[in-house]
């Protein structure tokens, strides 16, 4: 990978998805009576959380890193409110080591597109099964949304 792409910086690295795994999933769905909505209306949100530590490896030129991924999303019509949650967790192995901005830049970006679709499609599955139908989360662009959160206090 070139970190070119998303900051400039010219530094090279590898990264390796060793494993991922769902540690949580929530779905809720309550019939409502909104006469605000007509039944074409709905609205939908989401959310995007991330979070890592770095674990530790006997070779000092890689490093280990565990990211938890949390995705919530809601859609809200006439008839139907749904929520639904995942949390992911996932491992990968980086080489050369990563640090400060870097590493927040790899977690935010680069991991954080490799695990989004996979909650994506999670919530998309099981959401399809309930009365008021899939939720389906738009596509990210993780290097925009990467730099407007640099951007906030």
């Amino acid at each position: 990978m070139n970190k070119q792409n998303t900051q400039g910086i010219a530094n090279e690295f590898h990264a390796k998805l060793k494993s991922i795994s769902l540690k949580e999933l929530h779905v809720k769905e309550e019939t409502i009576n909104n006469d605000s909505l007509s039944p074409k209306d709905s609205n939908l949100n989401f959310s995007l959380h991330v979070s890592f530590e770095e674990l530790s490896l006997p070779n000092a030129n890689e490093q280990e890193i565990i990211a938890e991924f949390k995705i919530e999303a809601g859609k809200l019509d006439a008839d139907y409110h749904l929520v639904a949650s995942v949390i992911y967790n996932a491992i990968f192995i980086i080489s050369p080591k990563l640090s400060g901005n870097d590493l927040k830049e790899f977690v935010n970006v680069n991991a954080f597109a490799i695990v989004f679709p996979f909650a994506r499609e999670t919530i998309f599955n099981v959401t399809a099964r309930c009365k008021a139908g899939p939720i389906i989360i738009p596509i990210v662009n993780f290097i925009r949304r990467f730099h407007d959160l640099k951007g906030k206090p």
